[in-house]
């Protein structure tokens, strides 16, 4: 299926426009491998499928270009890119509050806590952990550590139950600038 190559060719296209892929050293077969595994991870529901992840990926980009994250680092910039990319991988095509009611055994295992989203940060990092997807290789332990830190709180942030307290504290922001 070409679409299954539609999100290595836009990472990699994002990654080497930011300057990411020389900056941070990143092997190009691994981003290639890497996203191609995560389309393939992505299930065909109608909504969080693998054009979804392009979609936010694409807009993702987007914002990054804003005057306010002008100052942003490499580092943040490349695991903002990744979790958008990988933010609903695997995504059943329901929300939490029907795996928590059903006692799913996604819900268990991550005690009825963002449990999508700690699912899709497990699914994309165990992706990681494949022969030739290690996009992080290029990375010391600390880089490797920090951005880990920073995708998962990417991802945990798309938890629909923080979005009020979000909208809030984007409005906070934008009145400040």
């Amino acid at each position: 299926n070409a679409g299954n190559y539609a999100m290595p060719a836009i990472f990699l296209t994002l990654a080497e426009h930011r300057g990411l892929v020389q900056t941070l050293n990143l092997n190009v077969t691994h981003l290639c491998n890497y996203f191609h595994q995560i389309s393939l991870e992505y299930k065909n529901n109608p909504y969080h499928n693998m054009f979804h992840g392009c979609d936010v990926l694409v807009n993702c980009n987007y914002f990054l270009n804003a005057k306010l994250m002008r100052n942003i680092r490499t580092l943040d910039q490349f695991a903002c890119l990744v979790a958008a990319a990988a933010h609903d991988v695997a995504h059943p095509g329901n929300n939490n509050g029907f795996e928590i009611e059903r006692e799913s055994d996604l819900a268990i295992t991550y005690s009825d806590k963002s449990v999508l989203e700690a699912m899709h940060i497990a699914v994309a990092w165990q992706v990681l952990k494949r022969p030739g997807c290690n996009i992080l290789s290029s990375l010391d332990k600390k880089q490797r550590k920090e951005f880990r830190r920073l995708f998962i709180d990417c991802i945990l942030n798309t938890d629909m139950s923080h979005h009020a307290e979000q909208q809030k504290l984007l409005a906070e922001l934008i009145d400040c600038v």
